[in-house]
């Protein structure tokens, strides 16, 4: 199909800023030890959104479809609220602001990247093969194992069952290195990880899992939302329920150690009275702006090199708190919508036995996104979209679990690449 052909120069290019974008977080994470600033970071931005803008009919041919209508509507809201923000902002951070965050609102795109699995195994064997060299190099002997450049690597914790024996062996051993490093500092990792094997372990046994236990578990994973504010955020809970005052919070969390504190109500506190206070929970604050800093102060005044506009903190690490003051509720709605129409499509719309597991996954991560899961439009954000993209993707869903086996199979291997490529199954009719 001559019209859904992608060049390969434009592939290539594709693969190759990929991998600068798992360089450009890990320099980031370096702080003070960055081997360059952070114009690269937004250079690789910039170049992989306009490609996606400008290939998207031959990317994903069936973006303007009835099954991306809530990627759709949250975009068209995505422009409003930038156009909104480039005129409210009246200095130069909050224009600077206004750049990153119309970037980090943008994520989404990336499940028109992944879409075509012929485009997404390359993009994704690519970086599977040469991503080590430079994080060989720059990055292994400062940073260690990290998260912040390996996470695409959850792609292939969570398919392992689906490789021959040792190649999974290997990839579940790369998946519990991911979960266990850092462990007493870092929990989010290990948890992600975590879940990512039980997804690969709830894979290798889709033939006896019923039907109904899968839609029974996808529901259950949105719902996992509730335990997470329940019994993680016991802070914040606490004060919205009025059961505790924010100043005995403040106390508690400064008697706390590290891996017992919770860094996440204080945030979560200032966000929802920011909102509320200024009246823009239904609106969105836009890009430009963040949230007031009342009592999250505690958890990061003590660093005196970064400023902040008008007392104002302009994202943090939980993505949907994130889309709640940019975008308010009408914008968390339709980007958790998106999480929502993909899992159904997985769960209710598949051919295959995998991808209603991968949908269950999907669904997790829109929970684990009121902990983290911070939309940068870097590396990290790649393994979800890569997800949610096969989610929403007809080309997937009606793939066999052969031929979905076959696919992931040639994220790491030539031969079975080659061997997809011959089952043709994009030229299929719907």
């Amino acid at each position: 199909m001559k019209e859904l052909m992608l060049s390969p120069k434009i592939l290539h290019t594709l693969s190759f800023l990929l991998i600068l974008m798992a360089i450009c977080h890990a320099n980031l994470c370096m702080e003070e030890d960055m081997y360059f600033g952070n114009w690269l970071m937004f250079s690789v931005q910039i170049a992989v959104i306009t490609i996606i803008y400008m290939y998207r009919n031959v990317l994903c041919p069936k973006y303007l479809k009835e099954d991306y209508k809530y990627v759709n509507l949250y975009l068209k809201w995505t422009y409003i609220l930038s156009v909104i923000g480039f005129v409210v902002a009246d200095n130069y951070i909050e224009y600077r602001q206004l750049f990153v965050g119309i970037i980090s609102l943008l994520v989404p795109v990336l499940c028109w990247l992944f879409c075509r699995p012929t485009i997404s195994l390359n993009l994704l064997s690519a970086w599977y093969k040469y991503a080590w060299l430079p994080f060989l190099f720059l990055f292994y002997f400062k940073l260690g194992f990290t998260q912040f450049y390996m996470q695409p690597l959850l792609v292939l914790v969570c398919l392992f069952p689906l490789f021959p024996k040792k190649t999974a062996m290997m990839i579940l051993l790369l998946g519990v290195l991911l979960a266990t490093k850092d462990i007493e500092e870092e929990r989010a990792p290990f948890i992600k990880s975590t879940v990512a094997i039980l997804t690969g372990i709830a894979i290798s046994i889709r033939n006896v899992l019923p039907t109904k236990i899968i839609r029974i578990g996808r529901v259950f994973c949105f719902f996992c939302s509730v335990i997470v504010f329940v019994f993680v955020f016991g802070d914040a809970y606490d004060v919205f329920a009025g059961k505790a005052d924010v100043e005995e919070v403040v106390h508690s969390n400064k008697e706390r150690d590290v891996v017992e504190k919770d860094t996440r109500s204080l945030l979560y506190i200032d966000v929802v009275a920011s909102a509320i206070d200024n009246e823009y929970l239904i609106w969105g604050r836009t890009p430009a702006r963040g949230f007031d800093i009342t009592y999250s102060g505690v958890l990061f005044w003590f660093d005196k090199t970064i400023s902040y506009n008008k007392n104002e903190r302009h994202k943090n690490e939980m993505v949907l708190s994130n889309i709640l003051t940019w975008e308010g509720l009408v914008g968390l709605l339709l980007f958790s919508l998106i999480y929502i129409r993909g899992s159904y499509l997985a769960v209710y719309r598949s051919n295959n036995k995998i991808i209603p597991i991968l949908g269950c996954f999907v669904a997790w991560r829109w929970s684990w996104g009121w902990v983290e899961d911070v939309n940068n439009f870097l590396i990290t954000d790649v393994d979800l979209w890569a997800l949610i993209a096969i989610c929403y993707s007809s080309y997937f869903r009606r793939m066999s679990d052969g031929e979905f086996i076959v696919w992931a199979n040639g994220l790491l291997s030539k031969k079975h690449r080659q061997l997809f490529q011959r089952l043709k199954i994009e030229e299929r009719n719907d």
